[in-house]
Parts: C-alpha cells; sequence; structure tokens
C-alpha cells in the first residue's frame, strides 16, 4: 500500500514510495559534482525494489586498520509495492566485493550470496548479485570488502 503525503515546501501532493526519490534528487549542472560521479550501487531489473540505506557495519574496526580486520557495507533494500521482484544489484568494479551475505537486522549472516562479475562498457569489472524480494520484504546486504575471490562470469 502506497501512503499519500504533502510535501509542506512545495505544496505538491505526492505518494511515500516516490518523497524518497523526490528528497534526494540533485538537479544536474554545471556546479554540481555529483552529477560527474558513477553511482556505486544500482538495482536492475526490478522497480518497486529500492535501495533504502548504505552505512558501515556495526562489527567493523573503525579504529586502526590490521591485517585481522575486516570492512563491510551494509545495503538495506525494500520492496515497496506488495509484489514478488528479482533484482540484480550491480556493484562498481572501486568496491572490490569478495564475499556478499544476506543478514537479519542485526547483521547475523543468514546466507552466502553469489558474487558474479560482469563485463562492463568499460575495461572494468562489475560485480552482480540476484535478490529475490517477497511482497513489502526488507532484505540486508552485507559486502565483504577485500580481494575479489569469486571469478563467475554471466
Amino acid at each position: 500500500m502506497v501512503c499519500p503525503c504533502i510535501l509542506p515546501t512545495q505544496r505538491v501532493f505526492v505518494t511515500v514510495s516516490s518523497l524518497a526519490f523526490t528528497v534526494r534528487y540533485l538537479k544536474r549542472g554545471p556546479n554540481v559534482i555529483a552529477s560527474t560521479l558513477k553511482a556505486p550501487f544500482v538495482v536492475e531489473g526490478a522497480s518497486n525494489v529500492f535501495l533504502e540505506t548504505i552505512k558501515r557495519g556495526e562489527n567493523d574496526n573503525f579504529g586502526r586498520i590490521n591485517e585481522s580486520s575486516t570492512t563491510t557495507v551494509i545495503l538495506r533494500f525494500y520492496e515497496a509495492f506488495g509484489g514478488h521482484a528479482q533484482a540484480r544489484l550491480k556493484i562498481d568494479s572501486h568496491f572490490p566485493v569478495s564475499k556478499a551475505y544476506v543478514t537479519n537486522l542485526m547483521e547475523d549472516e543468514d546466507e552466502e550470496l553469489n558474487v558474479m562479475l560482469e563485463d562492463g562498457a568499460s575495461e572494468e569489472l562489475a560485480a552482480v548479485v540476484k535478490l529475490d524480494f517477497h511482497g513489502f520484504e526488507v532484505k540486508t546486504v552485507k559486502l565483504v570488502i577485500g580481494d575479489v575471490l569469486h571469478s563467475d562470469q554471466e
């Protein structure tokens, strides 16, 4: 179910599902640095799946980096319209993902996901993870950053 709301500063009637896009939208122009940056994470194949949160893992060592510490990135997705979806998460090559896990909200690992490498338009390889969603499902994915171990070609 999509809930309607009103943006008081713009006096525009929008839906909650499009509110995040409206708030985070940056207009392109010569003075906007963000217009030249490439998105690190892209959800493809499912317009009803939204990437809501990007953050560092709760168990990461935020102090000095040593060889035994791991660096993780947590991504939280949700299916917004009550349907099923099969989405592909495309990860930019600047993030060398060695492993990916579906976790619970406390970031405890539930299942390991298959990280595949895909040839892009450039010479660099992008990592791809396939995600299945049920209606209104919230899914948390933990990406372990490090040397790329998987070399499965799609």
